[in-house]
């Protein structure tokens, strides 16, 4: 399956297949463009272009309402109750507190350069990756303030929960890495390499039965003296098995030859009955496997 569509129709589809293939906790266990509501009832949006996001009821996926919040919104997370939403404004350096009953922003927090990734955890903290300062800042909604900061590698972005091993993973937009934290303690416990020419790495996915994570990204084979585009970068998925933190090197997907020709991939997530499914950003399309 796989189709070539508009990039607001991508999103809206991929929004669709999101609903449809994960529901309460567990869709709020990485951070994205879109995320699910504990009781599956609603889910927020956010555009980019209008610095705003949009909730929407999932009967009849009718729009709630649209709420303005800071400028560049990446990333949007509910709490565990459902009563707030957290969104990453990039360029303001901030993270909006939406209260939902009310539709409308609670507080705003100041943060660190250039907030993306964002996950709220039972403890009640709120984990934002701040791409431009290399940190993963530890927020108190409550409170309104950043509590911790845990220093990491350049460019953080995306961040998936572990549940079964109270494990947060952070992506490394620019190197690949991904960065493994524990929640608790708020040490870095392990980094693991998805290879030495990976770069735009965004999202991160686990597996619904927890035994990996799937990465979307690109390879850039640089070290290739003719620079063609179809012998220097590949459009990826990496494997990770949690178990033991390292990379499945023979369960990774090339795009480039399991689809026809498609461009940096950016986000992905997993069904119950083993289907990937991988939004590919710059090519407009889905990838279905």
């Amino acid at each position: 399956m796989h189709e070539f569509v508009g990039h607001l129709h991508c999103k809206l589809l991929f929004t669709c297949t999101f609903i449809l293939l994960m529901k309460g906790a567990y869709a709020n266990d990485r951070s994205s463009t879109v995320a699910v509501s504990p009781s599956g009832d609603i889910i927020a949006v956010v555009n980019n272009d209008s610095r705003s996001i949009t909730i929407v009821e999932v009967p009849g996926l009718k729009i709630r309402t649209e709420i303005i919040v800071g400028r560049d919104p990446r990333h949007v997370a509910f709490n565990k109750k459902g009563d707030r939403i957290f969104v990453t404004n990039r360029r303001d350096d901030s993270l909006s507190i939406i209260d939902v009953t009310a539709s409308s922003i609670e507080k705003t927090v100041e943060l660190c350069d250039e907030p993306v990734g964002v996950l709220a955890l039972e403890s009640n903290h709120v984990f934002v990756s701040c791409q431009s300062a290399a940190t993963v800042a530890v927020v108190d909604p409550d409170q309104g303030t950043v509590v911790d900061v845990v220093e990491v590698t350049t460019a953080p972005r995306g961040m998936a929960f572990d549940r079964l091993r109270n494990l947060i993973y952070v992506t490394h937009f620019l190197d690949g890495r991904i960065s493994v934290i524990d929640p608790e303690t708020l040490q870095i416990l392990n980094t693991i390499s998805t290879g030495a020419d990976s770069s735009l790495v965004s999202g991160i996915t686990i597996s619904p039965d927890g035994s990996k994570a799937w990465i979307p990204h690109e390879r850039s084979n640089v070290g290739n003296e003719a620079l063609l585009f179809d012998t220097t970068v590949f459009p990826v998925v990496t494997a990770i098995d949690l178990d033991q933190q390292a990379q499945v090197l023979n369960a990774r997907i090339h795009l480039d030859i399991t689809d026809r020709p498609v461009n940096m991939p950016f986000d992905a997530v997993v069904t119950t009955k083993g289907a990937l499914w991988v939004l590919n950003s710059g090519s407009n399309d889905l990838s279905v496997i």
